[in-house]
């Protein structure tokens, strides 16, 4: 092989052109949304519920949890760890027998022995056996701020706010596409 061919070669693999003409604009790089990593950083947790905050990815949203039972059904948030989440299609029905969520929700995924563990909409996240309301039953609230609320039995409640809105935001932001959630329990007490 000539020089020339050569250097004709690496002038069109590596910048895109003929040795004679500009080097082209570097390609944007496509991130693999799948490669997209999210962290949960769970606050301390109590009856009222795991508050915490979403990051990662440019953005940052309050989240609300069930508080830690043991990784009970329906009385627990799920153990901290590594989840793939995708978007994906829910057959909860509401009472009126239409569905909870039509357009979908995030899901996260390697929950076992707990399933249909959702990012959705909501307020309350507490221990119902204690008194507390909850809108959950082991999935996450996401929010744009935390504030409190009187709840059902008539007690002033930590809570998540302006749920609706966040939930279509972050969706709207991750434009739907799959992601790693990295749930951190709160900093041990010293």
């Amino acid at each position: 092989m000539d020089l020339s061919k050569i250097i004709s070669f690496i002038v069109n693999t590596f910048f895109g052109g003929s040795k004679n003409s500009a080097p082209a604009t570097a390609p944007v790089p496509q991130i693999d949304p799948s490669l997209i990593v999210l962290t949960l950083q769970r606050q301390p947790s109590g009856d009222e519920g795991t508050l915490g905050v979403l990051s990662g990815n440019g953005l940052q949203f309050n989240t609300g949890e069930l508080p830690w039972r043991n990784n009970h059904a329906s009385l627990s948030c799920i153990p901290a760890g590594t989840y793939p989440v995708s978007w994906t299609q829910s057959l909860k029905k509401k009472e009126d027998g239409s569905l909870e969520w039509p357009d979908g929700t995030y899901e996260l995924a390697n929950t076992s022995p707990r399933d249909g563990i959702r990012m959705h909409s909501g307020n309350f996240c507490g221990d119902t056996t204690q008194g507390w309301q909850s809108d959950v039953e082991g999935c996450i609230l996401i929010g744009l701020a935390t504030g409190f609320l009187v709840n059902k039995n008539n007690k002033s409640q930590h809570v998540i706010l302006s749920s609706k809105p966040a939930v279509s935001q972050f969706a709207s932001l991750m434009n739907k596409k799959p992601f790693t959630l990295v749930i951190k329990d709160a900093p041990a007490k010293s």
